[in-house]
């Protein structure tokens, strides 16, 4: 069968223009990195938070996860019961045993589906709402934000016993970190992942 002038001229514009739309799919096309280039980008530490959330688009950061598993960032909301003698700067004359007590009690009331956001409000001895985000390590954080709320805080910069305990949590799971001097020293952290 042969094909008319017009046909052919035709049908190599149809090829011509498959070639164009590919040709800019590949090499002009903004490129949507893969999970894993973005998770090795963001471990051999290359690329800012910024740049990260870009290579991210639309998709959340949860999709990142460390090599243990864990994810790569977390937000989460918690309530300090500190006592006298522990490092907490807030003056109170609560002891230690109180203190526990009286965090074994509000982990009990968190657990069992009490309104968090009012139990931090009405007890913690560190600022309300007390919500952080945290990058797991080896993660890039950001530390420029002037209001705490917005700053992703490394998390060998943070009480080692809070990261033990949130970056484990399952989102909506509420864990405590007991008081200890070198990895609590400020007392009990009840602990809720918010994302």
């Amino acid at each position: 069968m042969k094909l008319s002038n017009a046909a052919q001229t035709m049908l190599l514009l149809l090829v011509l223009a498959g070639v164009a739309f590919v040709a800019y799919a590949f090499l002009w096309s903004p490129r949507v990195a893969s999970i894993e280039e973005i998770q090795k980008k963001a471990k051999d530490k290359r690329i800012s938070l910024q740049r990260l959330d870009e290579m991210l688009g639309d998709r959340p950061r949860a999709m990142i996860k460390h090599d243990n598993g864990q994810p790569a960032y977390i937000t989460v909301q918690h309530c300090l019961i500190s006592f006298n003698g522990s490092a907490s700067s807030k003056p109170n004359t609560r002891t230690r045993d109180d203190a526990r007590a009286l965090a074994e009690k509000l982990l009990q009331k968190a657990k069992d589906g009490a309104d968090f956001d009012k139990l931090v409000e009405e007890n913690t001895d560190d600022s309300p709402p007390g919500i952080y985000t945290m990058a797991n390590d080896g993660f890039p954080g950001n530390m420029a934000p002037s209001e705490a709320i917005k700053k992703v805080f490394a998390r060998g910069g943070m009480v080692k016993a809070f990261g033990n305990v949130g970056f484990p949590l399952e989102v909506g799971e509420i864990g405590m970190a007991g008081h200890d001097p070198e990895e609590s020293p400020f007392g009990w952290h009840i602990i809720k992942r918010l994302k």
